[in-house]
């Protein structure tokens, strides 16, 4: 349990505001606050954009040829490992692999990036002054990194005041159709009459169901909300 000993201590040594006034302030400092503290995130992974991720290095602690070793091998020192085989994952899939022998990398395999949109840029367009350029790329990274977090920060915080659905809350649907589960809502808008519903939770069938010209016929009471249509 959390003790409360700051809680009573500002009980006993202020003096109560109104009701009405004290819930307006604290949604006004709340909404001030996320504002603050999305921001101030948004700025920590723009330093990390920046570069200054590895504070150490940043801050002279640590030297380049030690800030160039990869992960791995930076690891592979860190817990004394002197011989290992590290794989690189992009995604889903195995990009690059090699050996650590002695504390020393062996490359054994590096898939080249493909530059075509690179060169067909430079081939079809007219090129700029450098400084320019690169000036107004800061630019309009800038705004377009604060128009894009802050927009993302309005979806969440819309999410949290439950306009997720945005149809039902402006009235587009109605409650009925709004209670209609996915599976069935996916397999209306497919015009999908007959289907078979799984539900999945984790890696586990927690039910299914079946659906019957548009009705749903179900076999197992549902245990929870995540579903998986099939044809």
């Amino acid at each position: 349990m959390i003790h409360k000993w700051f809680h009573k201590f500002v009980r006993r040594t202020t003096k109560p505001i109104p009701e009405d006034q004290a819930l307006l302030w604290k949604r006004r400092l709340s909404l001030a606050y996320g504002f603050a503290a999305w921001n101030a995130f948004g700025l920590l992974i723009y330093a990390i954009y920046q570069g200054k991720a590895d504070w150490a290095h940043y801050y002279g602690l640590k030297t380049d040829e030690e800030q160039a070793i990869p992960p791995a091998r930076a690891w592979a020192n860190t817990l004394g490992i002197k011989n290992a085989k590290v794989y690189r994952i992009s995604g889903f899939k195995k990009v690059d692999e090699y050996d650590i022998v002695d504390g020393q990398e062996i490359d054994i395999n590096l898939e080249k990036i493909h530059k075509w949109f690179h060169k067909f840029v430079r081939r079809t367009t007219k090129p700029i002054p450098e400084d320019q350029a690169l000036l107004w790329k800061r630019r309009l990274s800038l705004a377009y990194g604060f128009v894009a977090w802050n927009a993302f920060g309005l979806l969440i915080y819309a999410i949290y005041q439950g306009k997720a659905d945005w149809a039902h809350y402006y009235g587009l649907k109605t409650d009925e159709e709004q209670s209609i589960p996915p599976a069935r809502a996916w397999a209306n808008t497919l015009g999908i009459k007959n289907a078979k519903v799984y539900r999945i939770s984790g890696f586990k069938k927690v039910d299914e169901y079946d659906i019957v010209d548009g009705q749903e016929v179900r076999h197992k009471k549902p245990i929870v909300d995540s579903e998986e249509l099939e044809k």
